[in-house]
């Protein structure tokens, strides 16, 4: 009986640190392991399940798609070291400066996109505006370095697919730096 005991118990203590573990590397499948924010393959999922509640609910979304300017030439400069730092404090930054129900993510090196779940084009550009002049007001890194940021602002349309709206809001990110940068494109 004891051993019996003995044997339940320690399965029991297996398996708990096993479902423990499985949600541990769930977690780290959908964060950017630099910046704690969802990473790519979270954000692009979002992306799309927020376009299928649109149509589902007849809501209105609209997605920001951010660059950080001139980011090469910071770590060319400073080294790659600083240039995380600065990612760090540009994700910092924008994480409070949007409302707690707005999803942000890393889709590439310097690139973030953000899910504004329930609101219009007029509001999404208010808030990259905010954004955007918190970024450039800041001083980031341990060396105190000025940074702007590029932004591109799109309302996703009802009909559009997953794949377009990415298309769109890059293309207005594409004006937004192509404008001379520090700039929000809608």
């Amino acid at each position: 009986m004891m051993i019996t005991c003995l044997c339940l118990l320690l399965f029991a203590v297996y398996t708990f640190k096993q479902v423990r573990q499985k949600k541990y590397f769930e977690i780290l499948a959908l964060k950017d392991e630099l910046t704690g924010i969802a990473n790519r393959r979270a954000i692009l999922n979002l992306k799309r399940s927020v376009m299928l509640q649109n149509k589902l609910n007849q809501q209105v979304s609209s997605l920001i798609s951010i660059d950080i300017d001139h980011f090469k030439a910071v770590n060319d400069q400073y080294c790659h070291d600083i240039g995380d730092e600065l990612i760090i404090s540009i994700t910092n930054t924008i994480v409070q400066t949007v409302r707690c129900s707005d999803r942000v993510g890393r889709v590439g090196g310097e690139e973030f996109l953000i899910v504004l779940e329930d609101q219009s084009l007029e509001h999404a550009k208010d808030i990259a505006e905010r954004i955007r002049l918190s970024v450039a007001e800041k001083e980031h890194t341990s060396l105190s370095i000025s940074a702007t940021i590029s932004l591109g602002v799109i309302e996703i349309e009802p009909n559009e697919t997953s794949e377009q709206a990415a298309k769109r809001v890059d293309l207005h990110l594409y004006k937004a730096k192509r404008g001379g940068r520090n700039t929000v494109y809608s």
